[in-house]
């Protein structure tokens, strides 16, 4: 899911949605602008099973711009990825690296 709003808010809405089961876990990445740490917590998430990725606007467009691809195969081995706060650009550059 992509949207630009508040993280708390987009969660609910993912919830509602049924992108997160009530087994599931939720991994937040937020307000990250460090590169180094942000390929860690990606690492650290990619250790996790059963887990729903949430990433901010901010977040993200580090990831975008260091290691993309890195950023890609994270991603799509989730359950879920919920990206929130996200400029209309960002959506159209996942939405691109998606498909």
């Amino acid at each position: 899911m992509i949207t630009g709003d508040k993280v708390e808010t987009a969660i609910c809405i993912g919830i509602s949605a049924g992108l997160k089961a009530p087994t599931q876990d939720i991994f937040v990445i937020k307000e990250m602008t460090d590169p180094y740490s942000l390929k860690n917590k990606l690492n650290e998430f990619s250790m996790k099973t059963n887990t729903v990725l949430i990433i901010d606007g901010t977040s993200l467009a580090v990831a975008l711009h260091e290691f993309s691809s890195f950023f890609y195969s994270v991603a799509t081995e989730a359950p879920a990825v919920i990206c929130c706060r996200v400029s209309p650009t960002q959506k159209a550059i996942v939405t691109k690296g998606v498909k």
